[in-house]
């Protein structure tokens, strides 16, 4: 009996002592089960963490770069642009000294000194008949003869309310001989389009108008038929002498011509010109003229050019 009882209690002790090592073994597995996902939480996050650090350096440095290269871009496009604005102002530098007028022609200040010993008239003003009177060219020599005297003329006001014009026509008449307009009295045609010419009658009248609404004591002179040397001496004087020449000073074309009601034969060349003479040397002569501006041509070609215009000119005094 006791044989038995002490083995029922053997066998209490033995349960007891293995459910509580059993317990103690769970317990152990329990803590060492969380502390393995612990750890492994900590690598996740800590992974997680370089993961994200590297994936932030990573975009910063791709910003960083892309940063450098769109700055170098920048950099690059601003030189190529100053690059283009050099080549651009270069070219317009270029252009503007080859196709430049003469300082004359631009501000109606006189050209620059002649090289020959030249005695000049100075400070005279310059207009041009283009675009507006692409055939007025006598009105517009004498609109700066105006203007030098200091009247306020212009061009194409002269044109338009002080020239006197006439239509071109021409008829034969019952003797077979042609007639026509007397171009010595009127601009034959309109200088605002496909005029022809005028002679020193029609400035002469156009000047006189003018001058006298002004009230300007100045008066128009024809001076038709003077010698060269005459026009030398006129310009020794101080007076711009208004000529007839022809355009760029070359030979004149043949002319065309008819008679006058009053029996006076006139003519007229394509490359008829009116011009002013401002200055001479030795062998040059200076020129105002309405298509060119101021200029130089050779003085015997000017003297033969005069000479087959009839002599022709005008001044005011």
């Amino acid at each position: 009996m006791k044989t038995k009882i002490s083995m029922m209690i053997l066998l209490v002790v033995l349960l007891t002592g293995g459910l509580c090592s059993a317990q103690e073994t769970g317990q152990q597995v329990q803590e060492q089960t969380q502390e393995t996902v612990l750890q492994e939480n900590t690598a996740g996050q800590e992974s997680a963490l370089q993961t994200n650090e590297g994936s932030q350096a990573n975009e910063a440095s791709q910003v960083n770069e892309g940063s450098q290269v769109n700055e170098g871009s920048q950099v690059n496009e601003t030189s190529q642009v100053n690059e283009a604005s050099q080549v651009n102002e270069a070219s317009q530098e270029f252009t503007s000294e080859q196709t430049t007028q003469p300082a004359a022609v631009q501000n109606g200040t006189p050209a620059p000194e002649p090289e020959e010993n030249f005695v000049l008239i100075a400070d005279f003003p310059v207009s041009l008949q283009t675009p507006e009177l692409p055939t007025g060219c006598e009105v517009t020599a004498l609109t700066m003869l105006l203007n030098y005297y200091g009247l306020p003329a212009g061009k194409t006001m002269m044109a338009s309310e002080y020239l006197p014009k006439e239509e071109f026509k021409t008829s034969t008449g019952i003797d077979g001989k042609k007639y026509g307009p007397d171009l010595n009295k009127y601009f034959i045609g309109d200088p605002f389009s496909n005029g022809i010419t005028c002679g020193t009658g029609a400035i002469m009248e156009a000047a006189r108008k003018y001058l006298k609404d002004q009230g300007s004591l100045l008066y128009p002179v024809d001076l038709s038929g003077s010698r060269v040397e005459e026009l030398y001496s006129l310009i020794d004087q101080g007076y711009p002498v208004l000529v007839w020449v022809t355009i760029s000073m070359q030979d004149r074309l043949m002319a065309e011509g008819w008679y006058t009601d009053n029996g006076e034969y006139v003519d007229w060349s394509s490359n008829d010109h009116g011009a002013v003479l401002i200055g001479y040397s030795e062998n040059r002569i200076l020129e105002a003229d309405p298509l060119a501006g101021i200029v130089e041509y050779d003085k015997a070609q000017f003297e033969k050019v005069y000479e087959s215009r009839g002599r022709h000119c005008v001044i005011l005094r």
